[in-house]
């Protein structure tokens, strides 16, 4: 008779695990209160600052939002193709710069962020 094998992925050490919570929460400690407010800070100085037309603020109020919805589904893809979470952050965060270097250096009229 066969050994069943598991398809389970092997629990983590005590080590990593307590690793783990311990920089999670460094990095929530050092976010502090502006941590959960990124997302309404950039509107209001879209409004505020920029007087940013409608569509704007209404890109700036969804983004992050779908922001969070993708994360399960990047993370997803990101371990079906081998790369390390962190790694495609890393990828994602540099195409974000880009793309705000991209917007900064096109002149535009209407304050785009």
């Amino acid at each position: 008779m066969a050994t069943p094998t598991s398809t389970l992925p092997r629990p983590l050490s005590a080590t990593r695990v307590r690793t783990t919570i311990r920089w999670e929460t460094a990095r929530a400690a050092l976010a502090g209160p502006l941590g959960g407010i990124r997302t309404d800070l950039a509107l209001l100085v879209a409004a505020a600052v920029f007087h940013s037309p409608v569509w704007h603020k209404a890109v700036i109020a969804g983004a992050g939002s779908v922001g969070f919805l993708l994360a399960p589904a990047v993370v997803a893809a990101a371990a079906a193709g081998g790369a390390t979470s962190a790694g495609v952050r890393a990828l994602l965060l540099l195409t974000a710069a880009l793309g705000l270097g991209v917007v900064a250096a096109v002149p535009t009229g209407d304050g785009l962020l």
